[in-house]
């Protein structure tokens, strides 16, 4: 291999008997690439230790990307045991779901109309081990339960006449239907229904949130396990007693992500060879991109200090925004993918990079760009630690998270995919 320059440091040279150390360090390999398909992320496992937060709602529309959507659906039991209300009379009910600022993007400017649907099927996993992924599309009835038509902003809060309270109060961002109450009263005053969580889900079934209008907008909801996604049930006892029960949003939840990449740039290039002079990551089930570290087999016999790769953004559109922060995994003989030893979860920036940064180039332009230290995995696979040269490149969090990411690919003329490398002699 080549080096682009080297040059001689004195270090120490009192301890040891020749002090000079030659460092070589090279910026100049092009790294080959391409835009390739992507496993449906993960979006719910039936575990304790599970509780992703963010669950998008929408619709994008671009070029680049083609067509990406996505509907969420959830579940609703008892945060507690049901007071007695058959002599209660049920005065309103709504359905409260928080928003989440993480799953903004797009146009958010754009009025969505948003129908809440009854799931066809009780929305219920019975096996500890299960897990969804983003492809499972779960059906539900054709008119929606109720419907708002509203502009999303996930960072004002709201407010709303509390009949306990008797006030004008303000709370977090949320979504908040209004619901039928014949619609819930079985499952309020029928202990048969009500008895046990599964027995409300198999009557309840679920629901889907979908915006039947979106063309460029999408938004999070936040269903975390301590999230405030409920059900207000407002009741009155005798002729003045007002009371609220809550029930539970979210136990089991879960995205549909539909990627149309028809008539769309990453259409053109997706698993391909030598389409590269951009490439394209998305998140959601959007296109990964793997990288060919074959350039490892030419390595001179000489100490790896360090190996990262430096990609080059072009200036995105401001409601269009970059992916934040980028994994790297290696495909296992199974076809899963796994983390390489470089990413640390706790030292992610500073260790591995990844992050997005706004840097000036030498043309005297300001760029957006990427840097991943990949020096551990390199030597894990000169060790022969690791037989795979591919490196797959994808979105922190896919599944709760809307950014795209075009990148200048390794044939660009002026920003190709480059490798910098420091090595020394042994």
């Amino acid at each position: 291999m080549a080096l682009a320059c080297t040059e001689s440091i004195q270090l120490g040279a009192d301890l040891v008997e020749d002090g000079d150390i030659e460092i070589h360090y090279t910026d100049t390999i092009a790294i080959p690439g391409k835009t390739v398909s992507a496993n449906p992320p993960p979006t719910f496992r039936n575990s304790a230790t599970f509780n992703s937060r963010t669950f998008l709602v929408g619709t994008l529309n671009s070029p680049e990307f083609g067509l990406s959507s996505s509907t969420t659906y959830f579940s609703a039991t008892r945060l507690s045991v049901l007071p007695d209300l058959d002599d209660a009379v049920i005065d309103s009910i709504v359905m409260a779901i928080p928003l989440d600022t993480i799953g903004s993007y797009g146009d958010t400017t754009e009025v969505h109309e948003l129908n809440l649907f009854q799931l066809v099927d009780p929305f219920i996993l019975e096996s500890s081990e299960d897990t969804l992924f983003s492809d499972l599309e779960l059906a539900y009835h054709d008119t929606p339960l109720s419907t708002i038509t509203t502009r999303i902003n996930a960072r004002d809060s709201i407010s709303y006449y509390n009949p306990i309270a008797d006030t004008i109060v303000r709370i977090i961002p949320q979504l908040r239907f209004k619901m039928d109450t014949a619609f819930w009263s079985p499952v309020l005053r029928d202990s048969l229904i009500n008895e046990t969580d599964t027995s409300i889900i198999e009557y309840v079934k679920g629901f889907a949130l979908e915006s039947s209008n979106a063309t460029n907008s999408m938004f999070g909801i936040n269903l975390q396990d301590e999230a405030s996604a409920i059900v207000e049930i407002y009741y009155t006892v005798g002729d003045t007693m007002k009371e609220l029960y809550l029930m539970d949003l979210g136990v089991y939840r879960h995205s549909f992500f539909n990627q149309d990449f028809t008539g769309s740039e990453v259409e053109a290039v997706i698993d391909q060879d030598g389409q590269d002079e951009f490439l394209y990551l998305q998140s959601m089930a959007g296109p990964n991109v793997e990288l060919d570290l074959s350039f490892i087999d030419m390595l001179p016999n000489e100490i790896l200090n360090k190996a990262v790769i430096e990609f080059t953004v072009p200036e995105p559109l401001d409601i269009n925004a970059p992916i934040n922060q980028i994994l790297a995994s290696y495909p296992l003989e199974d076809g899963k993918l796994a983390i390489i030893e470089d990413v640390s979860t706790r030292f992610l920036n500073f260790v591995f990079g990844g992050n997005l940064q706004y840097v000036q180039k030498n043309n005297g332009n300001f760029y957006y760009k990427y840097e991943i230290n990949i020096t551990n995995h390199v030597i894990n696979i000169v060790n022969g630690e690791i037989d795979n040269k591919r490196l797959i490149l994808s979105g922190l969090a896919k599944s709760e998270r809307p950014n795209q990411s075009k990148i200048f690919g390794p044939s660009h003329p002026e920003f190709p995919v480059l490798l910098k490398l420091i090595t020394t002699k042994p």
